[in-house]
């Protein structure tokens, strides 16, 4: 295939070959390439009129479809598109639009907090349903001539979007680099068809734009119930499936022998994958689920295609273009199957965190990436991981930080303090559940009352599903609270 120095020419050369071919057949019927492109060029146009281009960073608070096209013309305009998660609390959003330093928004909605958060000083229409709001310049004068954000095509956050969460910054050519490299391993074809079953807002570049790339169409289902799943499955006959656990027990629940016959490759991501699940679909669809492994910053970097079956925990052997190593706690190469830190390097990493602002290469030493697993490598090159060494709670392929419910959990008035850990969950993978300590003559908060509290700062996934009271928590000799 050629090589394609940005994103923009490989897309191009994608909308040139599979012009007559669906890229996207959803509730709303089937969308040729012709037509994805454009629509994007109309919105394109549009945004260019308005005088957004280089420079602009651009909220995109829609779904599906719009958030496809949109996304796509921010890019092709020369502005860097940033997702906004439709399950994000109020706060939330205010924290990813300062990180973000936004400089337009889009919804699809007429937000009155988004009016208030923006400082709106113009209001445009765009594609007749679209909202264009304007916010001042806010980016800090140090960072207006770094190269990374003058170029900034792309900014995605981790699941969590406060904390320790950051934002990570792609241009044009580093979203080429990835979805080049990744497919050598996805192997995307021009008659494949993807069922989408995953959040666009926390997964594009190595799905979306990567299927786009390559011909592919992508069926989304109206919504994610059993129903919808099944109807589309039907409607659509997928090849692939790029999912988290939660979905292929939801099929193993609610699906028939025959309804995956025209799938080539279940694709297991975001979450680890337990080998009851893998072993009880196998044993009823005659798919084997590989499991892959994927970090914002580095890409999709492994699939476990050659034995899914026979190494079902294993997330498989690096797609050829990346490099792997691990390290003890002295940065020195651990002996072979033994565990250790995770570093990677390849192509197609990100380019910057734009909040704190660093360059990849201020974090990566000689290219290589901490990713902050632990795991190990087997005799025949396959990697299995064995638990992060940041304190993440991966609820569905969603992350969180324990910190972030805490600071919340600890604003109550009857809260004096708390300590937030995972909970093994049989569809969600993992939920969040608290110990709190109460302030003095304070009653425990009714369950109802305490949810409804988390919920005016927390996304829905990110509220506490149990809450116990103790009476202290566990510390260390310095004070400081025990989190193993």
């Amino acid at each position: 295939m050629k090589n394609f120095s940005n994103i923009i020419e490989l897309l191009n050369d994608s909308f040139e070959r599979h012009g007559t071919r669906n890229a996207i057949a959803d509730s709303m019927g089937v969308l040729t390439y012709a037509s994805l492109k454009e629509a994007i060029h109309n919105v394109t146009q549009q945004l260019s009129s308005a005088g957004i281009g280089k420079g602009d960073r651009v909220g995109i608070d829609c779904d599906g479809r719009d958030l496809i096209i949109i996304t796509h013309a921010v890019i092709y305009a020369g502005a860097g598109a940033v997702a906004i998660p439709r399950s994000l609390a109020s706060k939330e959003k205010d924290s990813l639009i300062e990180k973000c330093y936004l400089t337009i928004l889009i919804s699809d909605t007429k937000d009155e907090h988004f009016d208030k958060m923006l400082g709106t000083i113009n209001e445009d229409e765009l594609c007749d349903k679209h909202l264009l709001l304007r916010r001042e310049a806010c980016l800090p004068p140090e960072l207006s001539e770094e190269p990374e954000i003058k170029e900034a095509a792309l900014i995605r956050f981790s699941s969590g979007t406060t904390g320790n969460s950051k934002g990570v910054l792609f241009t044009q050519r580093s979203l080429a680099e990835r979805v080049t490299a990744v497919n050598e391993g996805l192997g995307i074809k021009e008659d494949d068809v993807i069922l989408w079953m995953l959040p666009m807002a926390y997964h594009f570049i190595v799905s979306i734009m990567l299927y786009l790339s390559y011909g592919a169409c992508i069926a989304i289902p109206k919504d994610h119930t059993p129903q919808s799943i099944l109807a589309a499955i039907k409607n659509f006959s997928p090849s692939m499936f790029y999912a988290t656990e939660h979905f292929y027990k939801l099929l193993l629940s609610n699906g028939k022998k025959d309804d995956l016959k025209g799938l080539r490759m279940a694709i297991s991501t975001s979450a680890g994958l337990s080998k009851k699940t893998s072993t009880a679909f196998y044993e009823k669809f005659n798919i084997p689920i590989m499991q892959a492994y994927g970090i914002i910053e580095a890409g999709l970097l492994s699939i476990n295609t050659d034995k899914p079956l026979e190494k079902a925990d294993s997330v498989g052997k690096l797609i050829k273009s990346y490099e792997v190593k691990v390290l003890d706690k002295d940065n020195q190469p651990v002996a072979e199957g033994d565990f250790g830190s995770i570093f990677l390097r390849g192509p197609g990493f990100f380019d910057s965190y734009i909040s704190e602002f660093r360059t990849r290469a201020s974090v990566c030493d000689e290219g290589w990436f901490n990713t902050g697993d632990i795991g190990r490598v087997d005799e025949e090159g396959h990697l299995f991981l064995h638990g992060r060494t940041k304190d993440v709670i991966n609820c569905m392929g969603m992350k969180m930080f324990a910190s972030e419910i805490e600071d919340v959990l600890n604003l109550h008035p009857a809260i004096k303090e708390s300590l937030v850990k995972a909970k093994a969950h049989s569809y969600l993978n993992e939920v969040p559940y608290a110990m709190i300590v109460l302030n003095d003559g304070c009653p425990k908060p009714e369950t109802v009352e305490l949810m409804t509290f988390c919920g005016k700062h927390l996304a829905p996934h990110k509220i506490p599903r149990s809450v116990d009271v103790v009476k202290e928590l566990p510390k260390t000799g310095s004070g400081k609270i025990k989190r193993s």
